[in-house]
């Protein structure tokens, strides 16, 4: 196997900045104002079908960002080029079947590891009322652990991704290249995080917001990816 290219960490910031990536960003941006713009209509129908058609964009957004990790752990260096891969089959029971419950399995596999990594954290402070040090020890452990975990589900496709020790060894196998993940994924949250604050009073910039959040967040698929590219000689796992 040839040496994977290592490239930067400023290229990986270029990563959504393909014609294809900000189309997508600039389509589920657009999907998502109008829905929450038809939403405020009132009528409940129509909140219940807005919130079923919020579900489907969601999970095809989801969809997107898995491959946006796939793509990156094989080496891309740019947004996937094909829209909506892996989408939703509109004919016959693939659509019903197939089609849909390969989404909703992808859907779940990326939102688990963050309700595992983050929950605990989050419901601390609502049945203490307290934001102390464990609160802070809850929520370091699961930003540090939470990038392996998620991996390491996107990567094998299977039960073994949620297996534990696997990210344990993984982690100690790739300590110091993985603790350089971690702080990059923590520098690109913290700018999101700082963005929020900026323009949260701002009606443009609450609307340019959501087109940022997604950059990011492509970024941070990416970032996982390109670390499974460079060290999965160390990581091993043959997924």
């Amino acid at each position: 196997m040839t040496e994977p290219q290592r490239r930067n960490f400023f290229n990986a910031l270029l990563f959504p900045a393909n014609t294809t990536g900000l189309a997508h960003i600039g389509l589920f941006t657009v999907c998502f104002l109008l829905l929450s713009g038809v939403r405020r209509s009132g009528l409940l129908a129509v909140r219940i079908a807005v919130g079923f058609i919020g579900l489907m964009v969601s999970i095809e957004l989801v969809n997107y960002l898995y491959h946006c990790v796939r793509e990156s752990a094989v080496g891309a260096t740019a947004a996937p080029d094909s829209l909506f891969a892996d989408s939703f089959d509109f004919s016959g029971t693939s659509f019903t079947f197939g089609g849909y419950f390969n989404l909703t399995g992808k859907f779940f596999t990326m939102i688990i590891p963050a309700l595992i990594c983050f929950l605990p954290a989050g419901l601390y402070p609502i049945f203490t009322e307290r934001f102390d040090r464990v609160f802070t020890l809850l929520l370091v452990i699961g930003t540090f652990y939470f990038p392996m975990f998620f991996l390491a589900v996107v990567i094998f496709k299977s039960s073994s991704g949620y297996n534990p020790f696997i990210h344990i060894i993984s982690i100690f196998c790739t300590l110091l290249p993985y603790c350089l993940l971690v702080f990059q994924i923590s520098f690109v949250i913290g700018g999101g995080i700082y963005l929020i604050r900026l323009f949260q009073y701002s009606i443009v910039g609450g609307i340019l917001l959501l087109p940022i959040q997604l950059y990011l967040i492509m970024v941070l698929m990416h970032l996982l990816g390109r670390f499974y590219y460079l060290n999965q000689s160390k990581l091993n796992w043959d997924a």
